[in-house]
C-alpha cells in the first residue's frame, strides 16, 4: 500500500495532465491575478502565515479573500530588492490591482522575475515586458517553456513556470550599498558562489512541487520505511 501511495505521488509530479486546480479545473483554464498572488506567496513559503490585510489598491478591500497575499507581495521586493522596493506585484497605475482579471503571460513572468531577484536587470533590457522576458531567459526560468506575450496564462503554463521557479538560481544583493548592477550576483553555484534557489532557501531542500494550486511535499518516509 505504501508503495502505491508513493507511486501516485511521483506520478502527480511527472504527469501534469493528472493535476487539476482547487475546484477540479483542468490545465486549459486561466488564472486570476489574485490567484497568482496567492501562488507567489506560497512559492516564497509565506502562505501559512498570511492573513487578510489592507492593501494599497482600491479594488482589493480587506474583506477580499486574497487581500493578505496581495498586500504582502506588494511590499516584498524579491531578493534583488528591485532597486527601490516596488514589490513583487503591482497595480495598473490607477490604484487598482484588478484581482479578478485573468493574468497575462507577461504579468505572471514579471512577478516571478521580481520574486527571484532579477528585476534589477530589467530596465537595462527594455523594461516591461521585454526586459522581463530577457531576465526570465537569462535566469533559466523559461527554459524549454513555450509562451506568447499578450495571451492569458493557462494553468498549464503557470504549473510549468512555478515548478521551474523553485529551482531557478536566485539573484541576490551581495554588497548592501551602493545598489549598482555589479553588486548583484546570480547564485548558481559557479565561481565560488553557493547555489541558492527557493527550494534551498525557503523549502530546506524539500522534495516539494507545485501541483497547479498548492505546494506539495513528497513524503520520503514511505521509501525509508520500505527499506527498513
Amino acid at each position: 500500500m505504501k508503495k502505491i501511495i508513493a507511486f501516485l505521488l511521483v506520478a502527480m509530479l511527472i504527469i501534469p495532465t493528472f493535476v487539476v486546480g482547487e475546484n477540479g479545473e483542468n490545465f486549459d483554464n486561466t488564472v486570476t491575478r489574485a490567484e497568482f498572488a496567492r501562488i507567489v506567496a506560497g512559492l516564497l513559503g509565506l502562505s501559512e502565515i498570511i492573513r487578510q490585510a489592507e492593501t494599497l489598491f482600491v479594488d482589493v478591500p480587506i474583506e477580499h479573500w486574497a487581500s493578505g497575499y496581495i498586500a504582502s507581495a506588494t511590499v516584498l521586493g524579491g531578493y534583488g530588492r528591485d532597486g527601490g522596493g516596488r514589490g513583487i506585484v503591482r497595480g495598473d497605475g490607477n490604484s487598482r490591482f484588478r484581482p479578478d482579471d485573468a493574468i497575462l503571460v507577461e504579468e505572471a513572468i514579471a512577478m516571478l522575475v521580481r520574486a527571484l531577484g532579477y528585476a534589477i536587470m530589467v530596465n537595462f533590457f527594455g523594461g516591461f515586458p521585454d526586459g522581463y522576458a530577457f531576465a526570465a531567459e537569462r535566469s533559466g526560468l523559461t527554459e524549454n517553456i513555450e509562451f506568447e506575450f499578450g495571451e492569458y496564462a493557462t494553468s498549464e503554463l503557470i504549473y510549468k513556470l512555478v515548478n521551474h521557479a523553485l529551482d531557478t538560481p536566485l539573484m541576490m544583493l551581495i554588497v548592501p550599498w551602493p545598489i549598482l548592477p555589479h553588486n548583484f550576483a546570480i547564485m548558481d553555484g559557479l565561481d565560488d558562489r553557493p547555489l541558492m534557489t527557493l527550494r534551498t532557501h525557503h523549502w530546506d531542500n524539500a522534495s516539494v512541487y507545485f501541483d497547479g494550486w498548492d505546494f506539495v511535499i513528497l513524503d520520503e518516509e514511505y521509501e525509508t520505511e520500505e527499506q527498513e
